[in-house]
This record gives C-alpha cells, structure tokens and sequence, in this order.
C-alpha cells in the first residue's frame, strides 16, 4: 500500500512538471546589440571620445611648455662653454640652468601626474556608464517581459571558454528589436552629461 501511495505522489509530481515545463514562456535577447543600438550608447561613446581628445590637446600643450623648457636647458649648457664668459655671468648661468632643470623634473612629475590622472578618469567614466546603460537595458527587459515570459537568456553571452551560451534555439521569441525601439522612444528627450577632468 504504501508503495502504491508513493508511485502515485511520484507520477503527480512528474506529471505537474511536465505541466509547469509546457507552460513555461521563454525568450532570447542580444545584449550586446541592444547596447550598441541604444542611443545612450552612442552619446557616451561620442563624449567618452570628446573628453579623450580634450586631455589629448591638454597633455600635447603640457608637452610643448616642456619642450621649450627643454631649448632653454640646451640652450644655457652651450652658453656655459662660451670662453668669453666671466666667472660671475658663469656662475649666474649655472644658477638658472639649475632652476630650470628643476623646473623641468617638476613638469614632468606634473605630466606623468597628469597622465595617470587622465587614464583613471576615463575609466571609471567607461565603467560608470557601460554600468548605467546596463542597468537601463535590464530594467527595460524586466518590464518588458513581465507576465509574458517566465525566462529571457542572453544569446550574445559566452560562457567561461569563450563559446556562446546559447548554441541552438528553435521557436523561441526573440524581443531584441522590441527593447531597442522601447530604450530609443525617448531619444530626444536626455539632456547631456557633463564630465570631470584630471588635475
């Protein structure tokens, strides 16, 4: 009897899964081409590259101030082999040659300062709004999909060995083009962000 009770709860459950399993709603989505048809996308490219030209002009006229710096170092060593020079204008050009190869380390750690400054704010600028974006199109996903699917997979995502995630689908909804028109509806309507510099 109890055997006959147990194969009977046993058939019930597979039975109720197998329910579950037809009524399950799934579908697919491209990630990776939604992000890069969102107009959000596209204008933090465009102002990521804009303040990446931005603190390529600044290192570029950084570099020019040093340069000249630079004649002038070059130009005080060959004044000091003048053999017309007193001991006093001598010792006075040593004096700025110093000051100015001073002046030149200074510039310098100033670059290198300015440089790593540049780098670091670029990319967290990248990771703060390849974050937002992402969090954006997932919620957009989110309310897509509620109540109309019980599980949406990536199909740009790869696994750890670098193959796709999803290798085969058949029948199954794919809502990529529907999440990019919902994301991009509001296109005109964002005001621009502005971003921060390096010192």
């Amino acid at each position: 009897m109890k055997k006959l009770i147990a194969l009977a709860i046993l058939s019930l459950g597979i039975l109720t899964f197998s329910a579950q399993a037809q009524q399950l709603k799934i579908a697919v989505v491209d990630l990776q081409a939604i992000f890069n048809d969102y107009y959000k996308t596209q204008e933090a490219n465009k102002r990521l590259q804009d303040q990446q030209a931005s603190f390529k002009k600044e290192r570029e006229d950084r570099l020019t101030d040093y340069r000249k710096l630079v004649d002038q170092i070059n130009a005080l060593k060959d004044g000091l082999n003048d053999p017309t020079l007193s001991a006093t204008a001598k010792d006075e050009k040593n004096k700025k040659l110093g000051e100015k190869v001073n002046e030149a380390r200074t510039r310098e750690q100033e670059i290198a300062s300015y440089d790593q400054n540049a780098s670091k704010i670029l990319q967290d600028t990248f990771v703060r709004q390849r974050k937002q974006i992402l969090d954006e199109i997932t919620k957009s996903v989110e309310e897509f999909c509620k109540g109309k699917y019980n599980l949406v997979l990536d199909k740009s995502g790869v696994t750890l060995n670098y193959t796709p995630a999803i290798v085969y689908q058949e029948g199954v909804t794919d809502i990529s083009a529907e999440i990019t028109k919902q994301l991009n509806k509001d296109k005109d309507k964002q005001p621009a962000a502005t971003e921060a510099k390096p010192k």
